[in-house]
């Protein structure tokens, strides 16, 4: 490939098939949506960048899982926490011993599973 290859191209709408020079390339979209069949030209995109963004995008699933699994402990803390309140909110009951411990506990894990993504944002 070369530098000067664009990253995008545009093939003539379909209708242009029928013409005696067949369907014309274009690196800007120069036809829009086609008066006569209404149909708009082709976007054809380089492998190379869309190679690129299957790369990002399967790195972005793999981090997505392990925040994830990461933040599993803390889930299962605070839907604990909520079901415990929940009941004793049915039954008259106020705030428990152990609960905040409960929530902290919720939100280091939290924190530890956001960690690494906030590094690398530059965030605290």
């Amino acid at each position: 490939m070369r530098d000067n290859d664009p990253d995008y191209i545009w093939l003539e709408p379909r209708c242009a098939e029928e013409s005696y020079e067949g369907r014309s390339w274009c690196q800007d979209d120069a036809w829009g949506k086609c008066d006569e069949c209404d149909l708009p030209a082709v976007k054809y995109v380089r492998a190379d960048l869309v190679q690129s963004l299957e790369h990002q995008l399967t790195a972005t699933r793999v981090e997505l899982a392990a925040t994830r699994a990461a933040l599993e402990p803390s889930d299962r803390l605070i839907k604990r926490w909520v079901k415990e309140l929940w009941q004793e909110a049915k039954t008259g009951g106020g705030w428990q011993p152990g609960w905040d411990e409960i929530i902290r506990a919720g939100f280091r894990c939290a924190r530890a599973a956001l960690a690494p993504r906030r590094e690398r944002n530059g965030e605290r």
